[in-house]
């Protein structure tokens, strides 16, 4: 949070993991939103600007390497397959994912950068922007005693999560009950406090 509120830092993290040295970070409020052309709001973590010239919104969030590869990035290429399973096109839906490893180990560059941000001890000057403000986090009083409210916020969101997917796990096997007709739609919304057109939504 300290980190992304600095909008050097953004550009500098972003200029790293998307490998475009001219990205550059036009806005960096978090969870800010604007109206579409669409006629919808979307929700912004990063409104930039790429060394093409194209202006996106790039929204980070926390995950774990879920491949279990090793692997420092993993990019998710959609296609439009036929029911013969040929590639037919290739699908541009004005989306890009990427997932970043911190564990990863097989691009140098990245793997570097994010050593910077894991390791509390570990500054580069290649990143001075990032290195200057996590040696304040961690050497100043105010930041060692900003260091430990952060973490108690952290563990706040690790319960949270937690609680989260035991949910999302209860809801999976009222799902499956349901289909299979060993359980009425209305029992199993009113379990999960839903109604039942929610949790006919969810069934689709």
């Amino acid at each position: 949070m300290i980190f992304a509120k600095n909008k050097d830092f953004c550009q500098e993290f972003l200029r790293v993991i998307l490998e475009d040295d001219k990205l550059e970070v036009i806005e960096n409020d978090i969870q800010k939103v604007i109206p579409s052309a669409f006629n919808k709001n979307v929700v912004l973590d990063m409104l930039c600007k790429l060394k093409t010239g194209e202006i996106v919104n790039v929204e980070i969030q926390l995950k774990e390497d879920i491949f279990n590869k090793g692997r420092t990035v993993y990019e998710v290429r959609m296609d439009i397959v036929s029911d013969q399973n040929e590639i037919v096109e290739k699908w541009n839906a004005g989306l890009e994912v990427y997932y970043v490893n911190t564990k990863g180990l097989t691009n140098k560059t990245i793997n570097e950068y994010l050593k910077l941000l894991t390791d509390k001890t570990t500054l580069n000057n290649n990143y001075q922007i990032t290195s200057k403000i996590k040696e304040n986090l961690y050497t100043t009083k105010e930041g060692i005693a900003m260091s430990k409210e952060l973490q108690a916020v952290f563990d706040e969101v690790r319960k949270e999560e937690r609680k989260q997917g035991m949910q999302q796990g209860k809801i999976s096997t009222f799902v499956e009950l349901v289909k299979n007709n060993l359980l009425s739609i209305k029992v199993a919304a009113e379990s999960l406090n839903m109604t039942e057109n929610e949790f006919t939504e969810l069934i689709k």
